[in-house]
């Protein structure tokens, strides 16, 4: 972008487009990580709000089963599942790939499946993340090939880098 720049009229229209996308670029936060707050205290609180909302709820009791995941709780893990998908937010990307997630972490790829089935192909806000749980997922099924493929699109890193190893 910054060549194309160079060789634009600055003031032309294309120009301005590049030089907004570089601002943000370089206005997003790069040295800083995110992760699912794995905060059960929290969420058990937003569960006992009486105006806590459907979508509150359902993030909550899947902060509740991520924390199951990771403990091995399996049983617990599909309960706490079970509650969030009852009231999934509608059109929450982020809210199916965490659900599909969890359900590899357990092994359940037809749930996993499920849960990412409804999600447009075309449009991802977290297109990354959203490749290494379709590799993730067809790992599950033994499908190297498709898990190759998945992960060709994810970002560089230590999540692709394993996603590649397991794919091979």
């Amino acid at each position: 972008e910054l060549k194309k720049l160079r060789t634009m009229q600055p003031m032309s229209a294309e120009a301005t487009v590049i030089r907004n996308y570089l601002d943000v670029l370089l206005g997003l936060p790069w040295g800083k990580k995110s992760k699912l707050k794995r905060d059960i205290p929290a969420a058990q609180a937003v569960l006992d709000a009486s105006d806590a909302t459907p979508a509150e709820r359902a993030w909550a009791e899947l902060v509740i089963a991520a924390c199951d995941v990771a403990a091995g709780d399996t049983v617990a893990a599909l309960a706490s599942i079970e509650r969030a998908v009852e009231r999934p937010p509608p059109g929450d990307e982020l809210f199916a790939i965490v659900l599909s997630e969890s359900y590899v972490a357990l092994g359940h790829v037809a749930e996993a499946d499920r849960a990412v089935a409804g999600l447009p192909d075309d449009v991802s806000t977290d297109a990354g993340r959203r490749a290494l749980v379709t590799a993730r997922r067809a790992l599950l099924r033994g499908d190297g090939a498709a898990a190759a493929l998945a992960v060709a699109n994810a970002p560089e890193g230590p999540a692709r880098s394993l996603a590649e190893a397991r794919a091979q």
